[in-house]
């Protein structure tokens, strides 16, 4: 048998991929839900099978962007204060 959330995290991370491939920098209403700090959002990439190569935090400072990069190019920025959308591109 399988599992209906293993094959969701399945499809979230072909999702991800195909479009980070092809669309460049977008959004995924699905995946605002997980942006909201860098430490979620790292979990919420593994989780869908995805793995991190680097993680960028801000450290309290409002300059500077807070990013998770996979090991496959994706970058996908956390949300901040005015965004209402968390997006991602293929770096």
């Amino acid at each position: 048998m399988f599992s209906e959330d293993k094959l969701q995290n399945f499809l979230r991370k072909g999702e991800l991929q195909y479009r980070a491939d092809n669309d460049g920098y977008k959004s995924l209403d699905w995946l605002n839900p997980y942006c909201g700090d860098t430490k979620t959002l790292a979990k919420f990439l593994r989780q869908i099978g995805l793995r991190i190569e680097r993680i960028n935090e801000s450290f309290g400072d409002p300059n500077e962007e807070e990013w998770v990069e996979t090991c496959t190019g994706i970058r996908v920025y956390c949300l901040r204060d005015g965004k209402k959308d968390a997006f991602y591109e293929k770096v």
